[in-house]
């Protein structure tokens, strides 16, 4: 008996094999919380459509990116089920996707939770990688395996070893405040586990949410039976990855030039940069310099 467990398993290993170990760790993540809890361990041939469909259609309200992947598997596993003779009847084409979450563009840091994420971050080792990921620009799965060999002390760089594209390998600034903390570190593991293994999506989530919380806390935020309750002076719409994209927009701000940023940035093309990461709000733009600029020689004659 092949369950959907073991299929889904197999025709990953043989037609998503180009993926790299990060998506492939997220998408089976999803699978495994979305789909394969509930039906991973039936056959095949015991699965109807219907009942297909109505676990999808509890996803509904995930993100578009969620839903993408758990939606193209299964329709991996059908297809090609049906293809190898396991089910007599390929009813992929008839799932339907649910309906995805509105996501909006992620937004840079106001100053202040700019700088309480910073003073925040230095009250515990577990809160490093938040460090790297505001002033190095990470990505949080970049974030979590770093360790003290990665960092040149005489140079003031960290190599980030990225996957996500070809020029997600590479070199940016270190700050001070991280070449401080790296000095310090006894097992040279900064933002990794203990036992020197890269720390996995779940105990991410959970320390963020921890740090969340600690924001909150150091903001004067209230806390309602261990739970933060409204108002939020820490925005309470930020994730991991707006720390990311607070380093590209005060690299923006400062008017690094966007070629030197998607390199930074380990983007594969400075569109991705320019589309997506500068979020400059009013202010960033309507500055004194830029005054300046516009009036210069510009008599009037009304």
């Amino acid at each position: 008996m092949e369950t959907i467990r073991d299929l889904y398993n197999f025709y990953v290993s043989v037609y998503r094999k180009d993926r790299s170990d990060i998506v492939k760790r997220n998408y089976k993540y999803n699978m495994e919380r979305y789909m394969l809890r509930y039906i991973g361990d039936k056959a095949i041939q015991d699965v109807s459509p219907t009942e297909l469909q109505l676990l999808l259609n509890e996803m509904e309200g995930k993100s578009q990116t969620t839903i993408r992947s758990v939606f193209g598997d299964i329709r991996l596993i059908i297809r090609h089920a049906y293809m190898d003779g396991y089910i007599s009847r390929d009813f992929e084409r008839y799932l339907q996707a649910p309906k995805s979450c509105k996501v909006g563009m992620r937004r840079a840091l106001t100053p202040v939770e700019r700088q309480t994420v910073i003073t925040v971050a230095q009250t515990n080792p577990k809160y490093y990688a938040m460090l790297f990921m505001i002033l190095c620009g990470c990505r949080p799965s970049e974030a979590y395996g770093i360790c003290k060999e990665d960092i040149d002390f005489e140079k003031e760089t960290v190599h980030i070893r990225g996957t996500k594209t070809v020029l997600s390998d590479r070199v940016v600034p270190c700050p001070r405040i991280i070449l401080t903390i790296a000095e310090k570190s006894l097992t040279g593991e900064i933002t990794r586990s203990e036992t020197g293994l890269k720390v996995s999506n779940e105990c991410q989530r959970r320390i963020w949410k921890q740090f969340w919380t600690d924001c909150h806390k150091y903001l004067g935020g209230k806390i309602y039976r261990n739970k933060p309750v409204p108002p939020y002076p820490f925005g309470d719409d930020l994730t991991a990855y707006n720390l990311r994209h607070e380093y590209c927009t005060e690299l923006a701000r400062n008017g690094v030039d966007i070629r030197i940023t998607q390199r930074l940035m380990g983007h594969s093309s400075y569109e991705m940069t320019l589309k997506v990461y500068t979020n400059l709000t009013d202010q960033d733009i309507c500055t004194d310099e830029v005054r300046k600029i516009i009036n210069k020689n510009t008599p009037f004659t009304g």
